[in-house]
């Protein structure tokens, strides 16, 4: 029995794909590294008794929450961006830093 030379050709790509694709599936599933975040996930409506010498905000993606982040000698405290002292807080380090740049 006699094939021919297109059966020949297909035999030959299966066998390599099949060993391609057993080597593909055999190799070690590599996860993504774990990515921690450094965020706030509370915030405080406190004052703060320390001099803040800046702050961001901090947008409410899980599992970080809405906050503005103040800067401070003793460290970074999170705030509720809702609390009438941080509104003006931020208000009066904007105006200042304005001034500065003046």
């Amino acid at each position: 029995m006699h094939r021919s030379p297109k059966f020949s050709s297909f035999a030959i790509i299966m066998a390599f794909m099949t060993i391609g694709i057993a080597v593909v599936l055999a190799a070690p599933y590599r996860r993504p590294t774990k990515i921690t975040t450094d965020c706030c996930e509370k915030v405080s409506k406190a004052r703060i008794p320390y001099a803040i010498t800046g702050y961001k905000r901090q947008n409410p993606l899980k599992p970080c929450v809405d906050a503005v982040i103040f800067y401070t000698d003793k460290g970074q405290i999170c705030s509720d961006p809702e609390a009438r002292w941080v509104e003006k807080k931020i208000r009066e380090l904007t105006t200042l830093d304005q001034d500065l740049k003046i």
